[in-house]
């Protein structure tokens, strides 16, 4: 656990700031000193074997990490809170019919269960990892990021479920929003893009141009600094850009006849 103690501060319990904490404050290498769910995923990782418990009614899988190194897994029942003692038999519930859950069986009843708890414990340690570990989150981050961009399906997914996330969640769209707006300050390739983006959208759709000429003209009739900007902005163009001034002519003849 100490030369690997990246791996396993993800799962230690809470009052632990590292694996070297927890082992010289839970005395776990005295004897007589009770194994918790760490030691146990330890030791499916250091035997590369998976450990079975049963503990609360119901079953929770450590599965090795290290790859397997027989196919056969460690049952072990949690007693009294205190302590494990081997599981040499499973039976079903209120019979004495065994579930031959030692030999694998496809039909076993429990084991849908078991699969089912391992998959919610293992749900809630990676979870744990991706808060705490820094490199894990990286790597979890770039896997999502290669899966996006190679896989069409995935990605149509993600999309969809984002908008519907950003239509429904007040407090989402307000930090998709906010984190846009700071990216757009701060990155210039991020900037050069939602610009390319946006005159993009406004040639080919005349809803979109409808709404920012009606939100650019609220704004203009509200707001002084952008008002001062768009006049700026309009001065330097009329005198670099002759089509603009060309257009700009135009309307005004226009604005004049129809006086």
């Amino acid at each position: 656990m100490e030369t690997n103690a990246l791996q396993y501060a993800p799962i230690l319990r809470h009052g632990y700031f590292s694996v070297e904490n927890y082992v010289q404050a839970s005395r776990m290498k005295y004897v007589q000193t009770w194994a918790t769910e760490v030691e146990i995923q330890a030791a499916a990782d250091l035997f590369g074997v998976d450990v079975f418990t049963y503990s609360r009614n119901k079953w929770f899988k450590y599965s090795t990490t290290n790859g397997k190194t027989i196919d056969s897994a460690i049952y072990l029942k949690h007693c009294n809170a205190s302590h494990y003692e081997v599981v040499t038999c499973v039976k079903q519930h209120n019979s004495d019919q065994c579930t031959k859950l030692c030999s694998k069986s496809n039909d076993c009843p429990q084991s849908h269960q078991i699969r089912s708890s391992s998959s919610r414990r293992e749900l809630d340690r990676k979870n744990k990892q991706y808060e705490m570990n820094k490199q894990f989150q990286d790597a979890k981050n770039n896997r999502g990021i290669k899966r996006y961009n190679e896989d069409a399906n995935y990605k149509k997914t993600i999309k969809e479920r984002s908008i519907n996330k950003y239509a429904t969640d007040t407090q989402h769209r307000t930090n998709v929003k906010q984190y846009s707006a700071q990216k757009y300050a701060t990155d210039a390739q991020h900037q050069a893009n939602v610009k390319q983006y946006s005159q993009q959208k406004y040639a080919t759709d005349a809803q979109h141009q409808a709404n920012v000429k009606q939100y650019s003209q609220q704004k203009y009739a509200t707001d002084a600094q952008h008002q001062a900007k768009v006049k700026q902005y309009s001065q330097q163009k009329y005198a670099t850009d002759a089509q603009h001034q060309a257009n700009m002519q135009t309307t005004r003849k226009l604005s004049k006849n129809a006086a």
